[in-house]
């Protein structure tokens, strides 16, 4: 039942090339925390799947997350304060509401996170993507962004972007 309440219908592509773009990966890193699988859970049944997901969730990630992603921006040599955008998939208002506070970011820094889940709701994989798609559009795409997502097993998928303003 909570896997219908939460989760709306998308799809989205993106075209990975060597070819110039205004976007460029810079690194992509999965974080897993094994000891809090059951925490997020995908199952397989004869009618589709079935998630469970566990009420602690946002208080594992809040405790975790910090570290993850401090990591993964020194190994990048950066900080947190040189991150200019925040891109995080909208599991639910109190996923984004952990990220938020967890990672010490001022109020509006994943604002376009909250207005693609208004708009859209969250959409699992392809949600990122309208995030993204966001920024693209906006008079503010430039400097370092992390988009970041949250995963079965459980895992932090992280991924360091560089965008070009022109």
């Amino acid at each position: 039942m909570t896997a219908n309440l939460l989760f709306a219908d998308g799809a989205a592509a993106m075209i990975v090339s060597t070819r110039p773009s205004r976007l460029r990966v810079i690194d992509a890193r999965s974080v897993a925390l094994p000891e809090f699988a059951d925490q997020m859970v995908w199952l397989a049944g004869d009618h589709g799947l079935h998630l469970r997901l566990s009420q602690q969730l946002p208080e594992t990630l809040a405790q975790h997350l910090p570290a993850a992603v401090d990591a993964f921006l020194s190994a990048n040599r950066l900080s947190r304060g040189d991150v200019r955008h925040w891109l995080v998939h909208p599991g639910g208002l109190q996923i984004l509401d952990s990220v938020e506070q967890s990672l010490g970011l001022a109020d509006g820094a994943i604002e376009l996170s909250r207005s693609v889940y208004r708009r859209y709701g969250n959409m699992s994989s392809p949600t990122i993507f309208f995030i993204l798609k966001e920024l693209l559009a906006s008079r503010d795409a430039s400097g370092a962004a992390v988009a970041m997502a949250f995963g079965p097993g459980l895992t932090i998928e992280l991924v360091l972007i560089d965008l070009d303003p022109s």
